[in-house]
């Protein structure tokens, strides 16, 4: 934490420089909105002092094991920088008589915790989920519900604990109900760093932040006990409270490197369940890596295994688990022995048992990579405190560790970058809705939200966009989270685990690591359950393809209403998504089940699937289509158009080369999108192939005709305003 400037007066201090008596009681009766109740509980309080970055600042040492509300009346409006899990920052908003809040947390697990923990306590009627099925409640609350809750309380102040995905929802009720939110309401983003991590995979999490500054300043605040650092620079304004205890938990932790992690995970947990009978929490934000671990493990365990996962994930752990429900109580007991859990359980989950940790970090799934933040985070579930603690990693081939001002340069590069792109944008935006002749440019910035802002770590990184449309104004603006969650990566790949060593300094500055390195020879890695695993997750596939089908149908049937598409959401693989979005976009083109048999039938093949849906796209494009009208002129093909037999043309149209190909089709690109974009050269070629049907004569190829008429006759074409570049596959499908 930086140290602080404008501390308070010499007449404000006693001879050890803490805050005097005095000062407590008279100077300091108040932080940012919140009454300080009990000046006893805390032994230095410092504020209205400012950062490096002149951030207003206060600053509060809490007496070791004092809880947030001996000493304020209410949570601070700002960042709030709790430093340590379990002090009860959130549940002082919940249980705040004061004012009407609205909490907002990353998961409907986490959303329906709090609901089902408070509700226990105040009574069934106090606070309100908002969010889909979960639990006891079957559907997602409706405009009645929420009306009904507001006139039950009456008087007494209103506690709405939501999902972030459904925070706008909520807010457009309160609206449709004339209620002043923004005044009437305190909004609190609960866990903000979960959602900068996890806006990764859940870009909307940051619509979130749209509505955050619409509250004034004084009604909204956010919270997190391992704070990251933001890339907006208006958070920057926000007051911030930074709490700490006297004496900080030190944690004891067993870091074991490793070129196995499931197999010493799998031999820790063995080792565990010899000698003791205590319970055993493994978090680990892989399906398939605990699948591997639990397929090791002795078979008279089995129904003693238990994974906290998101419903996403269900269809998955019930080919390991015959029974994988009840798994935490109301209280939050655990109700099996060995617990796994992935990152939807990281934070805000409040375990009442001790239990032995087991944090595990992949190489071989980059997405398991954990910060030293996190996994405070996640040593701070079990909230009585934790048996013993073991961390098990591994890293990629050692590299050059970054430097802090790379770091910083990176970040500045990506806001530079986004913020020239949001300018530009929508200054074009702002120009075609003044002059409708220009309507078909909204194509093109569409197009270049979507790929040219697209940006990755390195090769093996999932591609995250820097920009985004903003969910109340319909602007492009700058998507900060992602670049957030974008420089949390470079620093975990290029600092953290760029050699061995350095997860090992970091994590013993503040805490007591015995460190050992257990490297396993070939025997002694346990292949065979991977192979089983890969063999359950093509029947999962197989499965889900049925029921994906079924799915699709039945929507189209029932018309095809796009508000009530949900397939893409209801599926972790990313190509039965992929899939899902196609049908959803050349449904009305060509026959439903024809269409749908085609794309799963290539499922396996990350190739055949993404020019099966080129070669779709391409054929559903209206014959004015200026991508089909141009690569049709460019490859000179208008002997295929009249029609004109093979044997009259073969020996007078034009011969290409492979490189030729390839120039053409970059052209294309280029002279339509005004893209430099370096599509994969192969990925081009591909698309070539997968929409002209070739004749090879000594080594270049004549254009006999199209692929397309191996298709059904098109019910319609695509419409002529669609951006054709949202339909193609141009990035690699493994």
């Amino acid at each position: 934490m930086e140290e602080p400037k404008n501390r308070p007066t010499e007449g404000e201090l006693n001879s050890d420089n803490s805050i005097s008596e005095n000062a407590k009681t008279n100077v300091f009766s108040d932080i940012n909105g919140a009454t300080i109740i009990d000046s006893t509980k805390y032994l230095e309080l410092c504020k209205d002092y400012f950062t490096e970055q002149e951030q207003p600042l206060n600053y509060i040492v809490l007496k070791d094991d004092t809880k947030l509300g001996h000493v304020l009346n209410r949570l601070p409006h700002g960042i709030i920088d709790k430093g340590i899990t379990g002090i009860g920052a959130t549940t002082l908003e919940i249980l705040d008589n004061t004012r009407n809040s609205i909490i907002v947390v990353p998961t409907k697990a986490l959303a329906y915790n709090k609901y089902k923990e408070t509700n226990s306590k105040k009574g069934d009627v106090y606070c309100f989920y908002v969010g889909s099925g979960i639990g006891d409640i079957k559907k997602t609350p409706r405009f009645s519900d929420i009306q009904a809750y507001i006139l039950n309380r009456g008087s007494q102040v209103c506690k709405f604990i939501t999902v972030a995905d459904s925070l706008g929802s909520l807010i457009k009720v309160l609206t449709e109900l004339s209620i002043n939110w923004s005044n009437e309401y305190f909004l609190l983003v609960d866990e903000i760093d979960t959602m900068q991590e996890d806006s990764a995979y859940r870009p909307k999490l940051e619509n979130v932040m749209d509505w955050y500054f619409k509250f004034p300043i004084q009604n909204r605040a956010v919270v997190s006990a391992t704070l990251n650092s933001f890339s907006n620079a208006e958070m920057l304004k926000e007051h911030k409270t930074v709490i700490q205890w006297e004496h900080n938990p030190q944690r004891n932790i067993n870091l074991y490197y490793t070129d196995f992690v499931d197999d010493v995970a799998k031999n820790t947990i063995n080792m565990l369940l010899h000698d003791t009978d205590d319970k055993i929490l493994i978090a680990y934000n892989s399906i398939d890596g605990i699948a591997n671990i639990i397929e090791q493990l002795p078979q008279n365990y089995k129904e003693d295994i238990g994974i906290l996962c998101s419903e996403r994930s269900d269809d998955k752990v019930k080919m390991y688990l015959d029974d994988n429900t009840n798994i935490i109580s109301a209280t939050g007991h655990l109700n099996k022995r060995i617990v796994f859990m992935t990152c939807a359980y990281f934070a805000g989950i409040d375990i009442m048992d001790k239990c032995h940790l087991i944090t595990v970090s992949s190489r071989l799934q980059p997405f398991t990579y954990l910060s030293t933040n996190r996994m405070a985070q996640i040593a701070g579930r079990c909230r009585l405190g934790n048996l013993s603690e073991t961390i098990i990693y591994d890293i990629a081939k050692p590299t050059a560790e970054a430097t802090e001002e790379d770091c910083a340069e990176y970040q500045s590069n990506l806001l530079r970058k986004a913020n020239l792109f949001v300018e530009a944008l929508n200054s074009m935006k702002r120009l075609v809705k003044e002059n409708t002749e220009l309507s078909p440019l909204m194509n093109f910035l569409n197009y270049y939200m979507s790929y040219l802002s697209s940006t990755k770590v390195d090769k093996t990184s999932y591609p995250l966009r820097i920009i985004r449309i903003n969910s109340i104004s319909d602007d492009f603006t700058t998507a900060y989270f992602n670049i957030d969650a974008l420089v949390q990566k470079y620093h975990l790949k290029k600092t953290l685990y760029s050699n061995k060593d350095v997860l090992r300094e970091e994590l013993s500055q503040n805490n007591d690591v015995a460190y050992e390195e257990v490297i396993l020879l070939p025997w002694e890695h346990n292949s065979e359950s991977i192979t089983s695993i890969k063999d359950n997750n093509k029947i999962l596939q197989k499965s889900q393809v049925e029921k994906l089908k079924t799915e699709l149908l039945e929507w189209v049937n029932n018309g095809a209403n796009p508000s009530e598409f949900n397939a893409i959401q209801n599926y972790t693989n990313k190509k039965l998504q992929l899939i899902s979005k196609t049908f959803a976009h050349l449904c009305y083109s060509f026959p439903p089940e024809w269409l749908i048999d085609t794309l799963v039938a290539n499922i396996e093949h990350g190739k055949k699937l993404r020019n099966t849906i080129n070669s779709l796209v391409f054929y559903a494009l209206p014959n004015g289509n200026k991508f089909k009208a141009l690569l049709l002129q460019k490859f000179e093909c208008s002997h295929i158009i009249v029609g004109m037999k093979y044997d009259e043309y073969r020996k007078t149209v034009r011969r290409w080369s492979p490189a030729e190909i390839l120039q053409v089709m970059k052209s294309i690109f280029r002279d339509l999108y005004n893209s430099n974009r370096p599509y994969s050269p192969s990925i081009l070629r591909e698309m070539f192939e997968g929409i002209f049907i070739t004749t090879k004569i000594k080594g270049r190829k004549i254009i006999r005709g199209f692929k397309t008429e191996e298709y059904p006759k098109l019910n319609s074409y695509l419409r002529e305003d669609i951006n054709e570049l949202e339909y193609f596959i141009l990035e690699p499908l493994e």
